[in-house]
């Protein structure tokens, strides 16, 4: 028989127990929180030695320890406590993330515009973060002057992943999050991106605004805007260890001499310092003027001789036609002078490499003409031609460029730019076997985009009816653009989305139209500019023109010579 006078004791006694076991079951998962903690911090020494070493990689494990975790797993019977309350979903994509509610009625009077990383955990290399960026209104600063271009946003960010040790930068591609609230001028916009990372680091986004209410885009007669950036509030939180177990992955630095040699020149890569870099980096293409080096991520890049790239020239593009700008006169200034032009560090620091040299005499060309014809051999480089009746003939031993200089397809083109298309261009200078067409740069600084969209049709119209199927067609982008804003008297209206817009925009048109009769590839400058640490793109504040240095302009020729060569 049960004695009234026990239950008590009993509940007590079960009670105790009960307490007991949370309490263990707590410690437990204090104890683990500890450990991961400190793993983490191990590995993260490990990881950050591992980059900034030289050493050669380490053997593969023993079979054993193949699916060993890097961090330790929960202790047993603490799975169910550990992921309820500090387990985080497998899920990094955006769409699969949900935007807290309140956002959308946050003031810009009372809450800064900010970064957040809503799903915050290690990756491996080749998967993404989902990044986002807030920005409240501020309703005193609005205007109805500016608008956006279509499909565009409002607020233009500059933001990138930033690794802590390698300084690599993956610029951050935000566009509107899926609500129709976002468009609304005077309303909240939250932006987003899934941003891959694939080089083994911790990495941290890093920017601001450069412009709210659509200033970046000054259509028409509006003028430029000052360049004012607003800073975005980013948690110290915020960053991201991104793991590479073995260095095994496709990615590695370890294992960039066994991928393939490039044959596109539109491939997305990163600019690795050459300390990092576990091999002999002579067989790389030069690096820039802050020590790092371009190298794509899926296919490889080898250092090709101007001299050899003629040899190749010779070989499978005797004649080319080449249009464009500034930016392709300095592209000829390396080529014809066979590397020589800004090859000296006394020269590199001087203006005319770092930026200008409209101003400054070249004996292989006139840098004013507006049709020019070259002879390139691996031997004496590329000389003007004296004397010549026949441009349609190719020297043996030599190749010909036909090098049309044009201020984009704006209306300062004197003459216009469509009147050589309009006088037998093929049969006065023969079918070229790659031809390749410059544009953006003057138009993003003076053109409407509408205007500039039906002169990109016009231009197609003229490339397929001038130039035969056999006939490689390389677009190449206009120059990247950040950091500052045109505010002399030449007003140009360029800016980071604008610039970007224009160049989508045309590739995306004569892609549409030519490529199903035409080879069309991309010759992407802009994202090796793009790509750079914001110190080397900062560069361009001190220069209007917004030329690239020569050791980038080096950099942009190698990636051409493989594309055509290899």
């Amino acid at each position: 028989m049960d004695s009234p006078f026990l239950e008590p004791r009993i509940g007590i006694v079960r009670k105790v127990v009960r307490s007991r076991k949370l309490v263990l079951a707590l410690a437990a998962v204090i104890t683990f929180a500890i450990v991961q903690v400190i793993s983490h911090l191990i590995i993260s020494t490990n990881l950050l030695d591992g980059i900034r070493g030289s050493s050669p990689p380490p053997p593969p494990p023993p079979p054993s320890f193949k699916d060993t975790p890097l961090m330790p797993g929960p202790p047993p019977g603490t799975q169910g406590i550990w992921g309820q309350f500090f387990g985080q979903s497998a899920s990094r994509k955006c769409h699969e993330l949900p935007i807290p509610e309140d956002y959308w009625i946050l003031s810009g009077e009372d809450t800064p515009a900010f970064v957040e990383i809503p799903h915050l955990s290690d990756i491996s290399v080749g998967e993404s973060v989902c990044v986002r960026v807030i920005v409240p209104p501020k309703p005193a600063n609005l205007t109805a002057a500016f608008v956006p271009l279509p499909d565009m946003p409002w607020d233009s960010i500059l933001l990138d992943m930033v690794g802590a040790a390698t300084g690599i930068s993956v610029p951050v591609k935000l566009s509107y999050v899926n609500d129709d609230r976002v468009e609304r001028h005077d309303g909240v916009h939250i932006y987003q991106a899934d941003v891959e990372l694939r080089d083994a680091d911790v990495y941290r986004p890093e920017g601001y605004i450069e412009f709210r209410d659509a200033l970046w885009n000054p259509e028409g007669e509006l003028v430029p805007q000052e360049y004012k950036p607003e800073e975005l509030k980013i948690s110290g939180l915020s960053q991201v260890m991104v793991t590479d177990k073995y260095r095994s992955s496709e990615y590695s630095l370890w294992r960039y001499l066994d991928l393939p040699l490039c044959t596109e020149s539109d491939v997305d890569g990163r600019w690795v310092s050459v300390g990092m870099i576990p091999f002999d980096a002579s067989v790389l293409p030069l690096p820039d003027n802050l020590g790092r080096v371009w190298m794509p991520y899926k296919c490889r890049l080898q250092r090709i001789s101007y001299s050899d790239f003629a040899k190749c020239a010779i070989e499978k593009y005797p004649r080319m036609h080449w249009y464009g700008d500034s930016n392709l006169r300095r592209v000829m200034k390396k080529i014809s002078t066979l590397g020589e032009w800004c090859s000296t560090e006394e020269d590199r620091n001087g203006n005319a490499c770092r930026c200008e040299d409209y101003t400054v005499p070249f004996e292989r060309f006139s840098i004013h003409a507006r049709d020019t014809f070259l002879d390139l051999d691996p031997v004496t480089g590329g000389n003007t031609l004296a004397g010549e009746t026949d441009y349609a003939r190719v020297p043996e031993n030599k190749t010909r460029f036909a090098i049309f200089k044009m201020e984009g397809l704006t209306e300062r083109n004197m003459p216009p730019w469509d009147a050589r298309f309009q006088n037998g261009l093929v049969k006065k200078f023969g079918e070229p076997d790659a031809v390749i067409v410059s544009l953006v740069n003057w138009d993003a600084a003076f053109n409407s985009y509408e205007y500039f969209a039906n002169q990109v049709k016009l231009l197609i119209g003229y490339l397929e009816d001038t130039y035969p199927v056999t006939s490689k067609l390389i677009i190449r982008t206009g120059q990247y653009h950040c950091c500052y804003s045109d505010q002399t008297r030449t007003a140009r209206k360029y800016s980071q989305l604008r610039n970007g817009y224009f160049n989508d925009m045309h590739i995306g048109m004569i892609k549409d139209a030519l490529s199903d009769r035409y080879s069309v590839s991309v010759w992407d400058v802009a994202s090796i500019a793009q790509r750079r640490p914001l110190v080397g793109r900062q560069e361009s504040t001190q220069c209007y023109s917004n030329h690239v240095r020569s050791e980038v302009v080096e950099v942009e020729n190698q990636v051409l010579f493989n594309a055509l060569c290899n």
